[in-house]
């Protein structure tokens, strides 16, 4: 995916979305308002205009790819309880930390 997606695209996919960016110490790249909201709203709308739906209080169960037709089928818990859904796209974000010290 890096590959793919260089620093240089992020700049430019981050302009197109309306939001400036500035070069730091150490080549780092951050928002121009110095606000870490900013990215997360810039991000947010880019999805909306997407037509993607966010489902964040839903945890994936199970994840199976059928060879005979290449979707998904998925076991979704969600706050009402268990849904099966079927998908030809699905993006698992996990998370993580980018600087340990930072928690």
């Amino acid at each position: 995916m890096f590959y793919a997606f260089s620093n240089e695209r992020l700049v430019e996919f981050f302009q197109q979305a309306g939001l400036a960016t500035k070069v730091e110490r150490g080549e780092r790249l951050f928002p121009e308002s110095d606000r870490s909201l900013d990215v997360l709203d810039a991000l947010l709308d880019v999805i909306e205009q997407g037509g993607i739906e966010l489902l964040p209080e839903h945890v994936v169960q199970t994840l199976v790819r059928r060879d005979a037709d290449g979707k998904f089928e998925l076991c979704v818990e969600t706050p009402q309880g268990e849904v099966f859904w079927e998908a030809d796209q699905v993006v698992v974000a996990t998370g993580g930390l980018s600087y340990p010290m930072t928690g």
